[in-house]
């Protein structure tokens, strides 16, 4: 024989196509997730944002309204292993 059969080759080239196939949806989904990691960050960082605003307003309201104050400093430092789910805070 002096090579490969034409269905060795058609198997060779099927397995090649599948290969490439392959590396396109791991792609695909490689830049969705880059999107949505994307997305998320960006989430974080709006609501990040909003935080650092509502202890800004407590660190300046200092003395006025404490009880409610402290109530929101709680919440705005609590870990996760002292976090109460708002509904239980009440």
């Amino acid at each position: 024989s002096s090579g490969p059969s034409v269905a060795q080759q058609a198997a060779a080239v099927q397995r090649t196509g599948d290969k490439a196939g392959k590396t396109r949806e791991l792609q695909e989904q490689v830049t969705q997730m880059k999107l949505t990691i994307d997305g998320l960050e960006k989430e974080r960082d709006f609501y990040f944002g909003k935080l650092r605003e509502i202890e800004i307003l407590c660190q300046s309201m200092e003395g006025q309204a404490p009880d409610v104050i402290k109530q929101i400093e709680k919440i705005l430092y609590a870990t996760d292993e002292d976090f109460a789910p708002a509904a239980d805070a009440q």
